[in-house]
């Protein structure tokens, strides 16, 4: 019996895809606990549905814009795709994300990137493998891939 290896939920060859915000916190809380043994890629998935912020100025942060703010304090991003000014003002939850995270490495300097690449100190972590990553971990605990599309530049954003 030959075993098949096509993947039913790939579209079709020239389809267009369409992804969704995650709208259940179910499936928020779900991907949280299974990113919860890594702090730099729940501290990503954290503040990008707190944010909405793309997936590429997620990964374009540097350290110093957020390593003393405070629940409630903003900081300004120049989103890639649009080149404009944004304010993301910094919840509680996020702050804690980051602040995990930036705990957990042993010595940060100026100018690094927030979310740098765990294969060569310095380099960026790639957005598409970011979102392949997210992506694998919520295909893991069985939560609707068409909130995930590995190479599209959307938000995680969460609209409950």
């Amino acid at each position: 019996m030959a075993i098949s290896r096509s993947n039913p939920n790939h579209p079709k060859k020239g389809s267009a895809t369409k992804t969704q915000p995650i709208r259940r916190f179910e499936d928020i809380r779900a991907i949280k606990r299974f990113l919860a043994g890594d702090p730099r890629n729940l501290a990503i998935f954290t503040l990008g549905i707190n944010s909405a912020l793309r997936g590429v100025d997620i990964l374009r942060l540097k350290i110093e814009q957020v390593q003393y703010l405070k629940p409630g304090d903003s900081f300004d991003i120049r989103e890639k795709k649009t080149g404009k000014y944004r304010r993301v003002m910094l919840n509680k939850v996020s702050h804690k994300a980051l602040q995990d995270w930036i705990q957990s490495v042993a010595q940060w300097e100026e100018g690094d990137r927030l979310f740098p690449s765990k294969k060569a100190k310095g380099r960026l972590l790639v957005p598409t493998l970011m979102w392949h990553m997210i992506w694998m971990r919520s295909c893991h605990q069985r939560i609707e891939s068409k909130y995930f599309a590995p190479n599209d530049g959307h938000t995680f954003a969460a609209s409950p």
